[in-house]
Formats: C-alpha cells, sequence, structure tokens
C-alpha cells in the first residue's frame, strides 16, 4: 500500500529539520498527492501487462479493452443505444433476458428505488416506461449492429 504525505504533513518534517532548505516552490505542491499515486497505479498497470504480455507473447491492452468514441447525433439512435448496451449480454449468449444479467442498469429501470442512474431523464427520451420496455423488445440484434459500425 502506498502512503502518501499531505502538504503540511511535508512542510512540518522540513521545519523540524536543522539544515532548512529552500522553501520556494513548496505551495505548489496542492493536488500532487493524487496525481503521484495515480501515476503510480499506472507504472504498475503498464508494467504487469508488459510482463503478461511477454510471458504470454500477446500484445495491446490487459485491463481494458481497446474502445472507440462514437457521436451520439439524434435522439432515435440515443434511445436505440440504450436498447443495444441492454441486450449486449444477451446477444452475446450470457443471458436470456436483460433482466437476468445482474450488472446491468436494466434492474434500475424495473424498481422504483432511488439510484444514482438518471432513470426519469432517460424514460422521458422514450416516451414512457412502457416504451422503454416495447423497444428493448423489438430490438433487431443485426439492424442495431449497423447503427453502430462505422
Amino acid at each position: 500500500m502506498i502512503r502518501v504525505r499531505k502538504e503540511n504533513e511535508i512542510l512540518e518534517f522540513i521545519i523540524k529539520k536543522k539544515n532548512k532548505p529552500n522553501l520556494q516552490g513548496l505551495a505548489d505542491l496542492g493536488g500532487l498527492e493524487n496525481s503521484i499515486v495515480s501515476q503510480q497505479f499506472s507504472n504498475l498497470f503498464n508494467s504487469y501487462t508488459k510482463s503478461i504480455n511477454k510471458k504470454y507473447d500477446r500484445k495491446g491492452s490487459l485491463f481494458i479493452p481497446n474502445f472507440r468514441r462514437k457521436l451520439i447525433d439524434s435522439d432515435e439512435y440515443f434511445v436505440r443505444l440504450i436498447a443495444y448496451i441492454h441486450n449486449n449480454p444477451v446477444h452475446h449468449g450470457f443471458v436470456k433476458t436483460p433482466n437476468n444479467w445482474p450488472f446491468s442498469s436494466w434492474h434500475s429501470y424495473l424498481l422504483d428505488k432511488t439510484t444514482n442512474i438518471s432513470k426519469q431523464e432517460a424514460l422521458k427520451w422514450f416516451g414512457a416506461k412502457k416504451n422503454f420496455f416495447a423497444t428493448h423488445n423489438q430490438l433487431n440484434p443485426e439492424k442495431m449492429k449497423q447503427l453502430f459500425e462505422d
């Protein structure tokens, strides 16, 4: 585990020393602890990935698959994208229905509990909750695939 000292701890340590160094520049330490930790984890993951890639004679990312960005340029596209994402585990044969996939936001739309998802805003795009489910049920995987490929 890595422990990063806070700015005031570093200043106290330096002040306690007999030979006080030039303290100019220490005012710029704010936020440094986050970047140090981030960089250390980045180094760890990069080293680990390189090691695994070398050992198993493979290339590419290990933890996060490469991805592309795609502009959502219409309301229809946005609505279909939500349905596509919820149906992805079904399409790949992991489950029979989106409701069976435990890692999906689908369940948030079924329940009336408060979640981190802006359900009401998303449901407005569909018009109503019943349209949300109808859109998901009418999904044609081949048409959807064409929508999202370049």
